[in-house]
């Protein structure tokens, strides 16, 4: 595996990053909530409470 990572690199060929399952989950719901404000769905204001309810403040 260290070897394809060393080609691709010399080859300037993106090196693939590990995405985490929770982010995966967190972006698909975001485009969702984007997709239903464009498609007329949701209001701007019901968007933005979405929003607050979806991120988490981590102290």
């Amino acid at each position: 595996m260290a070897e394809a990572e060393v080609y691709r690199f010399e080859n300037g060929e993106p090196v693939a990053k590990r995405v985490r399952k929770g982010t995966l989950l967190h972006q698909k719901k975001m485009q969702r909530l984007c997709e239903e404000v464009a498609s007329g769905n949701k209001t701007t204001q019901e968007f933005l409470a979405a929003v607050g309810h979806c991120i988490r403040i981590h102290v």
